[in-house]
């Protein structure tokens, strides 16, 4: 399961959200939680020189063009500032 290697790197809290209306409905988001700005770049860090990064973005590869890896964004939480 790609959320145990993702929680063993430092994330934490992975859930796979999918849209019921709009434009949203036909995509699927993939979010996780970090305590900060440090804990999520240092799991970037260890995400890209894991096995699971290569096999991925095999996979998307070789899946493309029925699936796609569109964009990546990053939120804080506007009111803690975290």
């Amino acid at each position: 399961m790609p959320y145990a290697n993702h929680e063993s790197l430092g994330a934490k809290n992975p859930r796979l959200m999918r849209g019921i209306t709009g434009s949203f409905s036909t995509v699927a988001f993939y979010t996780l939680d970090f305590d900060s700005m440090e804990a999520y770049g240092a799991w970037c860090d260890a995400l890209l020189q894991s096995e699971w990064w290569d096999a991925t973005a095999e996979a998307i590869a070789e899946a493309h063009p029925d699936l796609e890896m569109t964009s990546q964004n990053v939120f804080y939480d506007g009111l803690t500032r975290k």
